[in-house]
């Protein structure tokens, strides 16, 4: 079979393969009330955690998320030594991600609300413009299963840079 054929081919291949499957072309955001006091009681319940069980200050600032990448670096940490499981802290994560997206929130403006994405329904934040949809609560998951360092902080601060 000649290139050309052989691509032909392959794509036919590929496209029985997906047939019946539904895609999403568009992610389609549905602003939600009650997402919007999850995520603010969940970042409250982070700053009380903070402050009790750590005397650490969250004070919805930009410059907050450093202490917020350092407890995810802790857990990370944690995890890796095998001094507890994900299902153990998933709490702490949606508040870890719920702090972070109230901070944008708060200093930028936005929506919470959901994105149903491959079947599933994911809490997420609209910006104000609308032209953007942040996933704070996957990017602390990410970051528990990343190696890196300062992933937060980078992530935050690229999202205000492209705020402002």
């Amino acid at each position: 079979m000649s290139g050309p054929a052989r691509f032909i081919a392959l794509l036919c291949l590929l496209a029985a393969s997906f047939a019946g499957q539904a895609f999403e072309p568009r992610i389609s955001f549905a602003s939600d009330p009650a997402a919007a006091r999850s995520a603010a009681r969940q970042a409250g319940d982070m700053i009380r955690f903070a402050q009790i069980e750590l005397a650490v200050t969250l004070d919805w600032s930009e410059a907050s998320i450093a202490v917020i990448e350092e407890l995810a670096a802790a857990l990370q940490a944690d995890l890796r030594r095998e001094r507890g499981s994900y299902n153990e802290v998933r709490a702490l994560v949606q508040m870890l991600g719920c702090y972070l997206g109230e901070v944008y929130r708060r200093n930028h403006g936005g929506e919470w609300g959901y994105v149903t994405t491959r079947g599933q329904r994911r809490m997420a934040l609209r910006s104000a413009e609308g032209d953007r949809v942040l996933w704070p609560i996957e990017r602390v998951q990410q970051r528990l299963r990343s190696s890196g360092h300062n992933v937060l902080a980078y992530y935050q601060r690229n999202i205000m840079a492209t705020a402002n």
